[in-house]
């Protein structure tokens, strides 16, 4: 877009009374208002246009696992797994069935029997439940 001349000059003869309102007496506005007589009065306007050019297809395989990924997130599948080791007594939290079927089969693990019967174990089979979430 070309500004005309007639255009500029009014612009200029504007903004050339209102300095010379501001600054009659001013050196400075003397020596400018030469400056600007003197020089080479062009006005052009430039625009810049920048695109920027990327692979695309990372995002194409991330978003085609998006539907899948949600899916496990909101359902995700778990499975109680026992697991079973021996401990010392003090250390066991529960005590079942399999544990006392333990116990009679490894007697190494009885630390007293009592002469009423009861059997004090050193050490008993402990099970205990993790979730895995796969």
């Amino acid at each position: 877009m070309a500004i005309s001349v007639s255009m500029e000059k009014k612009y200029y003869s504007k903004v050339e009374v209102k300095l010379k309102s501001l600054n009659e007496g001013e050196v400075f506005y003397k020596e400018m208002k030469s400056s600007i007589r003197s020089g080479k009065n062009e006005v052009y306007q430039k625009r810049m246009r920048e695109t920027q050019v990327f692979d695309s297809s990372w995002i194409e395989g991330i978003e085609s696992y998006l539907l899948n990924l949600d899916k496990i997130v909101r359902n995700p599948k778990m499975v109680m797994t026992p697991i079973e080791d021996i401990v010392r007594i003090d250390r066991a939290k529960k005590i079942n069935a399999r544990s006392i079927q333990h116990l009679s089969s490894h007697t190494q693990f009885v630390q007293d029997i009592d002469e009423l019967g009861r059997v004090k174990p050193m050490k008993v089979l402990s099970t205990v439940y993790e979730d895995e979430i796969a």
